[in-house]
């Protein structure tokens, strides 16, 4: 009975991290790149925002990059694109959740370590903790290398931070 409500419940938390993280994300690019404040972020006044900064500022070629990056690999669909990213996905997943509309997964059988066949069930042949690191971590940190340096102008380093590693 336990495992009935604990992938329901580990799989909306999951959703709700990503999508917040994602959120404060875009407003902070939106605010970094025109300035403005935006109190309430939704995808569709991140793209007109940044749509409406290129226009008035078409040389601005950060903008244009991030703008760009987020187009292709982050909210496909939110900007017109016929294919969609992790970030659609999550949009799609989260706003069913909250709003108490079904996720039909698949119920896949896997065998365990010990042999025995279990059913896991699946959204796009991934169970949830796949789904999250997959779609969603390694994502959301592959957008934060990519548009570090576009951001801040010198390049990602990874480690802890040590005096003196950016200059």
């Amino acid at each position: 009975m336990k495992s009935c409500f604990f992938y329901p419940l580990s799989l909306d938390q999951v959703l709700y991290s990503w999508r917040s993280f994602l959120d404060y994300y875009l407003k902070y690019l939106l605010f970094v790149v025109t300035g403005e404040y935006v109190v309430t972020m939704k995808t569709k006044v991140f793209r007109k925002g940044i749509e409406n900064h290129i226009d008035k500022n078409p040389n601005d070629q950060r903008a244009i990059q991030i703008a760009k990056y987020v187009k292709s690999k982050v909210l496909c669909e939110t900007f017109g694109g016929e294919d969609q990213c992790w970030g659609d996905l999550l949009r799609s997943l989260r706003d069913k959740t909250t709003h108490q509309k079904l996720i039909k997964p698949t119920l896949v059988q896997r065998e365990n370590q010990q042999g025995y066949s279990i059913s896991w069930p699946t959204i796009g042949g991934q169970n949830y903790s796949e789904l999250a690191q997959w779609e969603f971590e390694n994502n959301a940190f592959d957008m934060l290398r990519e548009l570090f340096p576009i951001l801040y102008k010198f390049n990602w380093i990874a480690g802890s931070y040590k005096p003196g590693m950016f200059e």
